[in-house]
């Protein structure tokens, strides 16, 4: 579940997610979505897909290289992908003490 995944997610780590929002969204589709985002070859240290087992749901999580953070925000949010489809942004919160997800 999104849950469990988030829970294994490195607390020193950015990463995007991307998730289909109905079982109908296949991988290809979310493979898609990704490479449509602003990002190269070196922003991405690992990407995995998942399929969670209760919705069918395909997630693509991919940890991120450390770089600035709004300016890298900013160019994801200018971004259009599917409408069956969201991205999030999940980061450590300022404190330090967490992360913190923001559906772009």
């Amino acid at each position: 579940t999104f849950a469990e995944i988030r829970s294994a997610l490195d607390p020193c780590c950015s990463y995007i997610i991307v998730e289909g929002d109905a079982e109908g969204v296949s991988e290809g589709e979310i493979r898609q979505a990704f490479h449509q985002l602003p990002l190269q070859a070196d922003d991405i240290s690992d990407a995995r897909l998942y399929r969670e087992s209760k919705t069918g749901r395909h997630l693509l999580v991919a940890r991120l290289v450390r770089r600035g953070g709004t300016r890298f925000k900013e160019a994801l949010l200018s971004q259009r992908i599917a409408p069956r489809m969201a991205v999030f942004y999940y980061s450590s919160s300022p404190g330090g003490d967490g992360h913190a997800i923001e559906k772009l």
